[in-house]
């Protein structure tokens, strides 16, 4: 009886911390980089930046819809891809991971927030 109410107790714990986990993971977010700041070395690493948007256009392809863009703080300026169709204002809040392509540093992006 004890063995059964432990295994109940375990299962319960377990589930728990895995919705936290859960809710932790969608929640957490990089602070703010500066432009000028992202370099090699970042890589595969998430940043969040603000700046305005320029240069932004759609592409279709086999796989779906992409924008590319252009987002420029006061440091510098950075491309930015998202694999989806986006409304762009005058500047964004961008979330994603440093990537590299054809020797140009750029931006991932997972989360886009405009005002």
């Amino acid at each position: 009886m004890k063995t059964r109410k432990l295994l109940k107790l375990s299962l319960i714990v377990a589930l728990v911390g895995l919705f936290i986990l859960i809710i932790l993971v969608n929640n957490v977010e990089p602070d703010s980089t500066a432009i000028s700041n992202i370099n090699e070395r970042m890589l595969d690493q998430w940043v969040k930046i603000t700046g305005e948007v320029t240069n932004s256009k759609e592409i279709s392809t086999e796989m779906g819809k992409l924008t590319l863009f252009t987002v420029q703080d006061y440091t510098d300026s950075i491309s930015v891809v998202f694999y989806d169709e986006i409304e762009l204002s005058d500047n964004a809040e961008v979330t994603g991971t440093v990537s590299e392509y054809e020797g140009q540093i750029q931006i991932i992006a997972r989360k886009i927030r405009c005002f």
